[in-house]
């Protein structure tokens, strides 16, 4: 928590105590409302401040860095913070594949699949087959993880759910997870490594 914040807390702290204990030598019948009143004043600004600190981690950042030099030193991102667009690209490429996978088990029985013949799981099929490839592959990326992100919540919803509420129990905790990666992929997009990346510096030639 940064400084701040606790020069805050404990002002408040004291204020409070100030306030209530002082407030008891006088016998004005107004009093108690005002003690009560301060009171649920100094809390609120203490909470409002300890929110905003909380929330803007700028601030954090901006305060002197010596005294954090010991915390950043040892935090894990500080090694692998540098490799970051790396490995999402390369999360991006797996999960794509993996994906691509079941559709192709739905669609040409493959990799230890059945190939199916209804509708809705040819659909399906198609969604994980062609989406998943564009994800890997880095092309429309946002769109297709966002289709494959919801058909994932689909697949759990009306394949998973009715036989339990936890993922775990129902075996759905692999739709999930597609789910929610793919929901953080299309936020993100493609990224280095892809070939919306690559038509882009194309372009800006």
């Amino acid at each position: 928590m940064p400084d701040s914040a606790l020069l805050v807390i404990s002002a408040s702290i004291h204020c409070s105590a100030k306030v209530w204990f002082d407030f008891d030598s006088y016998s004005s019948p107004v009093l108690p409302e005002v003690r009560s009143l301060s009171l649920a004043r100094i809390l609120g600004l203490t909470l409002d401040s300890v929110i905003e600190d909380a929330f803007q981690p700028d601030s954090f950042a901006t305060e002197n860095v010596a005294d954090h030099s010991l915390l950043k030193g040892t935090s894990m991102d500080k090694w692998l913070g540098k490799y970051s667009s790396f490995l999402y690209a390369l999360m991006r490429i797996v999960s794509g594949l993996m994906f691509a996978c079941h559709g192709a088990q739905k669609l040409f029985g493959v990799l230890g699949g059945t190939k199916q013949t209804e509708t809705l799981m040819l659909a399906a099929g198609i969604i994980e087959f062609v989406g998943g490839l564009l994800i890997a592959v880095g092309l429309f990326t946002s769109y297709a993880a966002f289709i494959a992100s919801g058909q994932m919540a689909v697949a759990y919803f009306t394949r998973h759910s009715p036989a339990g509420f936890w993922p775990i129990e129902n075996k759905g905790e692999l739709a999930v997870l597609y789910c929610f990666v793919f929901l953080y992929i299309a936020s993100r997009g493609s990224g280095i490594l892809s070939l919306d990346a690559l038509f882009g510096k194309a372009r800006r030639r």
